[in-house]
């Protein structure tokens, strides 16, 4: 009965913002360019009960659209990619997540490169959880090979606890696309119902960009 004190406590005091940094918080995300790949997801502002605004993101069996935030970003190689996010329930374990029946996610934050003449040579990083793929597995999308997919968190990780990732991204990209990039133009949140046709769920803090 005295945990939740000690949890809005936690809240509070978890993030220091850097002055430099770009910040994106669920009251923007949430309205964000919407793109459908089967059906829509739902994605909602709501708040702990410490009154921590996240965004809740969610979908029903067969449905599958992102939120798309497109914007030129210069980076360095020590430019952070940083968000924090958690599951509110077990992930749901899929059948073969390197394939197309299993590429549903519980979670996703993704970034593009735009490439090439009338950008067909576009390129993404997809840093999911996973439910099956260990954290630091890293395969071709089933769809696309203009995309990878690169596990950041697995089953293994905590229930209902935030969880904070950091990511290098002009390393990332340089290690699992071989080129050089010194800008993003885009970054997406997702979570994906269909293919496994198995409802999902996880809840998004913040997401950051640190010089």
């Amino acid at each position: 009965m005295f945990a939740r004190p000690l949890v809005c406590a936690f809240a509070i005091f978890y993030f220091p913002v850097a002055a430099s940094a770009q910040t994106f918080f669920p009251s923007e995300i949430v309205n964000w360019h919407s793109r459908s790949f089967s059906g829509d997801s739902d994605y909602q502002y709501k708040k702990t009960p410490c009154g921590t605004p996240y965004l809740e993101a969610s979908c029903k069996s067969g449905n599958a659209s992102a939120l798309f935030h497109e914007q030129e970003i210069s980076i360095s190689k020590e430019t952070t990619l940083e968000w924090t996010w958690r599951l509110p329930e077990p992930a749901t374990n899929n059948q073969d997540e390197r394939s197309k029946i299993g590429d549903d996610f519980n979670a996703r934050i993704y970034v593009v490169v735009k490439r090439g003449f009338l950008n067909l040579a576009t390129r993404a990083i997809n840093y999911v959880w996973t439910s099956k793929e260990p954290v630091g597995s890293s395969w071709e999308n089933p769809f696309s090979d203009q995309a990878i997919m690169l596990s950041v968190a697995d089953r293994g990780a905590p229930v209902q606890q935030w969880q904070t990732i950091h990511r290098y991204i002009k390393a990332d990209f340089k290690r699992y696309h071989g080129i050089d990039v010194d800008t993003i133009d885009g970054i997406a949140v997702m979570v994906d119902c269909d293919n496994e046709h198995t409802p999902r769920a996880f809840h998004l803090r913040q997401i950051r960009i640190i010089p």
